[in-house]
């Protein structure tokens, strides 16, 4: 069990580091643009509204991002129904940042910012492929991480085996021009994630994942920094 979740650990710290290069490159933009980050502890933090999305972080030592965040450098890009908490974010970290779209109905807000195809008239499969796959294995694998502290190891192997499969379901059918039958697949996906986070929900209001993140509980920062 030992090797196993060594093995696992390892894999997830690659896959949090690659997660901003992914991001810049499925979505063809500057990955700093995507995310909020935390003033106090300097970390990368990825998070959905909670009416369209569970709460999912994942976390990157990036403090020289931050900071251009922080300077103004950096503009932070948002679903425009989420403006108000983001809003709400920033203010208690003391981070003035410009929210905007930088285009109404852009592919930052359609598969990044929520996978949720809100408009009437799908992305192309070229553009779906990629980014929802890319992503919600992104999320998963990285959730591995927070939830083996947490709950039982199993529950996190199930959530990432739960995951690849419904994303095999969804490549198929994106492959065959089946839009439907992958929106639901991915819509499955990210329903796993709301599954295995709502067990770690109840502790939030209290500080005390913030306090673990920032710790050596779940190796945050330092371990997952990107290579400079």
């Amino acid at each position: 069990m030992i090797e196993q979740y060594d093995s696992t650990d390892q894999h997830v710290r690659a896959t949090a580091q690659s997660l901003v290069e992914m991001a810049a490159a499925a979505l063809e933009t500057d990955a700093a643009s995507l995310w909020w980050f935390d003033q106090e502890q300097a970390l990368l933090v990825a998070r959905y509204p909670e009416d369209r999305m569970p709460t999912i972080k994942v976390f990157a030592d990036m403090p020289e991002v931050a900071e251009s965040i922080r300077a103004g450098e950096t503009q932070l890009y948002v679903r425009s129904e989420s403006t108000g908490t983001v809003r709400e974010w920033m203010e208690q970290a003391g981070i003035a940042v410009s929210l905007r779209l930088p285009v109404e109905g852009s592919v930052v807000s359609r598969h990044f910012l929520g996978l949720s195809w809100e408009t009437e008239e799908h992305p192309p499969v070229d553009t779906i492929l990629p980014t929802a796959r890319r992503l919600a294995n992104h999320i998963a694998l990285a959730l591995t991480r927070i939830v083996a502290r947490r709950v039982q190891y199993e529950s996190a192997l199930e959530l990432s085996d739960n995951v690849a499969q419904a994303l095999v379901i969804a490549r198929t059918a994106l492959e065959m021009g089946q839009l439907d039958t992958a929106k639901q697949a991915i819509d499955r996906a990210f329903a796993e994630t709301q599954r295995i986070m709502g067990r770690l929900s109840r502790d939030d209001d209290t500080g005390t994942l913030r306090r673990m993140y920032a710790s050596d509980t779940l190796g945050a920062g330092a371990d997952l920094h990107p290579p400079r």
